[in-house]
């Protein structure tokens, strides 16, 4: 087996693991509603701001 080949079967299998993890703890409706939601961040021009924005626990308040 080549180093290449290793690697690409462990990103995989990290990558199965993290989808059942996410799925596990959100459950069917809310998972598949956040990755159409991370879907269409990720299209939109200003998708730092819109995340700095959903991350503020109030985005209208003046202190940072």
């Amino acid at each position: 087996m080549t180093n290449v080949w290793q690697r690409k079967i462990r990103e995989i299998s990290a990558k199965d693991s993290f989808v059942n993890i996410y799925h596990e703890k959100f459950g069917d409706d809310v998972y598949a509603k956040i990755k159409e939601m991370r879907r269409w961040l990720n299209t939109q021009p200003h998708k730092a701001d819109l995340r700095a924005y959903l991350m503020a626990e109030d985005p209208y308040s003046a202190k940072r």
